[in-house]
């Protein structure tokens, strides 16, 4: 599952934030379209594995990092209120608290309960926080602004 305001960020652009937390290996051949994202007659866009971290401040990677860890607590925590607070202007306005209690709820229907969070990594912009459910462990990913606000979330996918 994932939420991101409808007017923020692209497909590519999600999928260019999160490969370097993925095995991601995806290379269009020229003139062919990939099914995941249609090119038309653009140069196809190309993501490794092997691309290189994002370099950022280190203060405000330590904030990305201490407000994902903060959030994915509060929400599972069922303190949507508090978890409400680390969101996005846009992404807030689309998820109130009772928004983000419905879709959480029926998130932890596919994965069970929650049992704890197990670590988590910054990568520019982008944190990958591992957390474990009753029937899966998987990481969610939160991409940030330059505010230290969430803006987009990706949820663990129920296997």
């Amino acid at each position: 599952m994932v939420l991101f305001p409808k007017s923020s960020v692209s497909p590519i652009l999600c999928l260019a934030l999160l490969s370097g937390f993925f095995s991601l290996n995806i290379k269009a051949v020229a003139g062919q379209r990939s099914p995941l994202s249609p090119l038309g007659d653009r140069e196809p866009l190309i993501l490794s594995q092997d691309l290189p971290e994002e370099s950022i401040d280190p203060a405000l990677a330590a904030q990305f990092q201490a407000n994902a860890e903060s959030f994915v607590d509060y929400l599972f925590a069922a303190n949507y209120d508090q978890a409400w607070e680390y969101l996005g202007p846009v992404t807030q306005s689309e998820n109130p608290p009772r928004v983000l209690m419905r879709k959480n709820r029926a998130f932890l229907k596919r994965v069970g309960d929650f049992q704890r969070r197990l670590d988590s990594r910054v990568n520019g912009n982008v944190v990958a926080v591992s957390l474990e459910f009753a029937k899966v462990t998987d990481s969610m990913i939160l991409i940030f602004d330059e505010n230290a606000k969430i803006i987009g979330i990706d949820f663990p996918r129920a296997e």
